[in-house]
């Protein structure tokens, strides 16, 4: 399952993980428990945890994996969904929720999002 992290700084971070370098943009990145694991066992990555710059979003429930294929906003009722979504910045991201989505209001905000982003 992906997991949302939200990057409350007005900087890009590069993280070094073992596998690959992972970029937490300004507002809400999508993230898989793995990376999340790697990132909290970091040294400097736990101090931005702990003092509120990285901050992660829990989910309502827990997703059934099963049913989940890994889609970040599938852990969120649609009014927290709508919340991650105006927080992102991402056009990847928000495109990818975009294929990803099917309640009518999630998407009509995702695509609000697009839009307003683009427009930036």
């Amino acid at each position: 399952m992906s997991l949302v992290v939200k990057n409350s700084t007005e900087a890009i971070h590069s993280i070094q993980l073992k596998e690959k370098i992972l970029v937490l943009k300004p507002g809400n990145n999508e993230v898989t428990e793995k990376q999340w694991a790697e990132i909290k066992a970091n040294h400097i990555c736990n101090a931005r945890i702990t003092s509120g710059k990285y901050i992660l979003i829990e989910p309502d429930a827990p997703a059934d994996k099963k049913e989940s294929k890994g889609e970040a906003l599938s852990g969120y009722d649609a009014k927290t969904a709508i919340e991650l979504v105006k927080g992102t910045f991402d056009l990847v991201l928000l495109t990818k929720w975009e294929s990803e989505e099917s309640r009518s209001t999630v998407l009509a905000a995702v695509r609000a999002q697009i839009k307003d982003t683009e427009s930036k």
